[in-house]
């Protein structure tokens, strides 16, 4: 995720006065049922759970949801403490009232008897995990009758109890334990969270496991905070808490410290899109002027000017890697016969292509299937999108659109045509943009409901208007 980039001051300017409006709205209003408000909780933090949940080198909780959490007990003025533990040991811990909440729950129908949850604050996916010498399936029904690790009481656990895939499990205390079993050969397959088990694997230098099949949507709705069945009044604070820590900024702030961070105020599609023209009318131009030289004659003085056509083509070619891999947003470029000409390396992280694909010539169709095969433009027949993606690509068509990935956050797509044929497309990660904006929908709701349902009148007004109008 970015920090995100308001359209302009005037939504801003709104949508803060909205947020002021619905805090002092909330902070006047009686707690639910005569409880007071809290000022002091206990947060649960599992261990083992990078990058979400780890417990640092002097024993404290650290990671994603604990500086949420701490964010979110800052800007509500609640102490937060935290007492460390295995998944099923602090999730056990809230059951039995031993604490106030935990930062990192997905909810489920079983959960829901147990807890509240607050809206979402990360989306999250499951994947099976196999040796690199072992079989690789395509649906969940392979993996009946084969012996599977996963930790206990998480939702990956739930998922395959749900599934009748529960014949043959090794359950397991941490993710680490999960994936180390499946290493040393206890197990045939694995099942855990698709970016802690990518981060674990690396941290324990698991070399030989890998993801198979598609991601599966185990964990519902995302993560988000969880407290004991009827806790309203901690709820509504959490929830409050969330909300003004992702209208500040600070959400970003702390998403980028934990899983890194793509600027979206880098340079226009347009200015990239001309570079690459650039880039694309040079290189052929060069070449041309090469193949000429190369005609006239093998004296010495046509040698020395393709030597310094040469030079120049490494130069431009040196310019052109240099400008793409500068730019905040992910590129890829095809010419007229769908060859894959220019990209740079951010292309791998937002589309997740392997740098074995990511050769010049590769074929456009390539990428495609690849995409088709991992279900990134979700159900439907495969051949029939696969060949509705190849038939817009040969148009060359100037193209502009948002798509959500797998892990939940969203992505806009812009590009257009390169002259001679070809086209260039752009990635930009919108998701804090989109999450603004649903939060300026939600504060609007809000104060339209406060404002249609209060015992009084109330009119706001804009001062910058009543000026219009000749009032002070």
């Amino acid at each position: 995720m970015i920090p995100f980039r308001r359209s302009g001051g005037r939504a801003r300017v709104k949508g803060w006065h909205l947020l002021v409006l619905v805090a002092l709205a909330a902070a006047l209003a009686p707690p639910a049922g005569g409880q007071e408000r809290r000022t002091e909780i206990v947060v649960g933090s599992e261990i083992g759970y990078p990058p979400f949940a780890i417990v640092d080198q002097n024993g404290e909780a650290d990671g994603f949801s604990v500086d949420l959490m701490k964010a979110v007990g800052r800007v509500m003025g609640i102490e937060v403490s935290f007492r460390t533990g295995p998944w099923n040991e602090v999730r056990g811990a809230l059951e039995r009232g031993e604490i106030d909440a935990l930062p990192l729950v997905s909810y489920s129908p079983e959960r829901d008897t147990l807890f509240d949850f607050s809206t979402p604050h990360t989306m999250a996916y499951a994947s099976v995990f196999k040796r690199t010498d072992g079989p690789a399936i395509d649906t969940a029904n392979q993996l009946r009758g084969k012996s599977i690790a996963v930790m206990r009481a998480d939702a990956s656990h739930d998922w395959l109890l749900g599934n009748n895939l529960s014949e043959n499990l090794k359950l397991t205390r941490t993710v680490a334990e999960t994936l180390q079993a499946l290493a040393a050969g206890s197990v045939d397959f694995a099942l855990a969270p698709r970016l802690v088990g990518l981060v674990t694997a690396k941290d324990l230098g698991l070399s030989n496991i890998e993801t198979t099949g598609t991601p599966i949507d185990v964990y519902g709705r995302g993560y988000g905070f969880a407290v004991k069945a009827g806790d309203a009044v901690l709820l509504s604070q959490l929830n409050q808490g969330l909300r003004i820590v992702r209208e500040t900024g600070r959400y970003g702030e702390i998403y980028d410290k934990w899983f890194g961070v793509v600027d979206p105020r880098g340079m226009p599609t347009e200015v990239i899109t001309r570079y690459v023209i650039l880039a694309v009318s040079l290189f052929a131009a060069v070449l041309v002027a090469l193949w000429i030289l190369l005609l006239v004659g093998q004296n010495r003085s046509i040698k020395r000017r393709v030597d310094e056509a040469t030079a120049e083509l490494a130069q431009k070619s040196d310019l052109l890697k240099t400008v793409l891999e500068s730019m905040s947003q992910a590129v890829i470029a095809f010419d007229g016969n769908l060859k894959l000409t220019a990209w740079n390396k951010k292309i791998s992280d937002v589309r997740g292509y392997p740098p074995e694909l990511l050769q010049e010539g590769r074929n456009f169709e390539d990428f495609m299937r690849l995409d088709v095969e991992r279900a990134e433009f979700g159900p439907g027949d495969p051949e029939a999108i696969f060949n509705e993606k190849v038939s817009i690509a040969r148009a060359f068509r100037p193209h502009e659109f948002e798509r959500m990935r797998s892990d939940g956050t969203f992505i806009k797509v812009q590009g257009g045509p390169i002259p001679g044929g070809g086209f260039v497309s752009t990635y930009t990660d919108v998701s804090e943009r989109k999450q603004a904006l649903d939060a300026v929908r939600e504060n609007e709701m809000r104060l339209q409901q406060i404002l249609e349902h209060s015992p009084i009148a109330i009119a706001i007004c804009l001062r910058d208007r009543l000026r219009r109008q000749g009032g002070r």
